[in-house]
């Protein structure tokens, strides 16, 4: 019992060996090009600022409010592309859609989806161009009144700048949709052709068209999470557009959209327990996923500032002390 017990109490000595090691190093490393700031002082900020509880609170709110709002918005966008004069164009969307669903998602609403797209429902479009304004608007702005409180932002904005605001995030939204679909389309093309070229081996087809479409989908989510974050809080201080946050938001995301839909297309818990109504669940958990991720990803660029303010302030103070010795003396 001796021996044991002394092995396990060497595992944890060297564990805390490693872990004042590891200490040591962020103390030491600057963090990115921000001079005086260490990893440290970055991460040491983080832990201190993230309150857990609140964050599942924001995030169970703003989780309902997109979800209200995604509904009234698929109408709406895709009653406009109804009425594009581009051909195929129901097609191309349907595989963007099947490209970023989970298989079980995908089916259970392929039929809808369709239906809208290839016809042209006049009475929907006016319908869902007020629901969608309205319920997408909410979800922005509640974006907007989370990243106030979480940076501790005072709002001054009057509430038709909030909207308006609200309104151009949603319209980026659908504009970024469109451009996703027409990379993806001109994408898988380009390789399909090339294929048939023998450019390379058949078997390296599938692999490039999922590293094509990853990569636009990537790209489209981290330019859209640095516009929320660039737009939403009501901040006097102007942000760089790409910051570490949304950097480390859109990596989680992707990642946890990934391994979710992967779980759901391996497991297809869902389906099998709530039926049909397994895609909704699904569509919720995703949301709520991610507006967590996207409250993190805030949290990580207030963090940055606190530690830059707190740098300052340490440079203002030093001196000063410095100079009430010399007086003393």
């Amino acid at each position: 019992m001796a021996g044991k017990e002394r092995n396990i109490f060497l595992r944890i000595i060297l564990r805390l060996i490693r872990v004042k090691q590891i200490i040591a190093y962020t103390k030491q490393k600057q963090f990115l090009n921000y001079s005086g700031i260490s990893w440290y002082n970055v991460l040491d900020f983080y832990w201190r600022w993230v309150d857990a509880k609140d964050l599942r609170l924001r995030s169970t709110s703003l989780s309902f409010s997109f979800f209200m709002a995604l509904f009234p918005s698929i109408i709406f966008v895709f009653t406009l592309i109804a009425y594009l004069p581009i051909k195929n164009m129901h097609e191309r969307i349907m595989l963007f859609f099947e490209n970023l669903l989970p298989d079980v998602a995908f089916n259970a609403v392929h039929n809808t989806l369709l239906d809208i797209l290839k016809t042209q429902h006049s009475g929907l479009l006016s319908i869902g161009f007020v629901t969608a304004i309205y319920f997408s608007t909410n979800g922005f702005v509640s974006l907007m009144n989370a990243f106030n409180k979480v940076g501790q932002k005072k709002e001054t904005r009057s509430y038709w700048k909030k909207r308006i605001v609200a309104i151009i995030l949603a319209i980026v939204v659908s504009i970024s949709l469109l451009i996703a679909v027409g990379l993806l389309t001109i994408g898988n093309f380009t390789i399909k052709y090339l294929d048939k070229l023998a450019y390379f081996p058949s078997k390296v087809t599938p692999a490039l068209l999922f590293i094509l479409n990853l990569s636009i989908v990537s790209v489209l989510i981290l330019f859209f999470v640095s516009l929320i974050y660039y737009l939403a809080p009501n901040s006097n201080k102007e942000w760089k557009f790409f910051t570490p946050g949304s950097i480390f938001a859109s990596v989680s995301i992707i990642i946890t959209t990934l391994g979710f839909s992967t779980y759901i297309n391996i497991f297809n818990t869902y389906n099998k327990i709530y039926g049909s109504i397994g895609v909704l669940i699904f569509i919720l958990l995703l949301i709520y996923f991610n507006t967590y991720i996207l409250l993190l990803g805030y949290e990580f660029n207030v963090a940055i500032d606190k530690a830059v303010i707190e740098n300052k302030l340490n440079q203002t103070i030093a001196p000063n002390k410095i100079k009430v010795l010399d007086s003393k003396t």
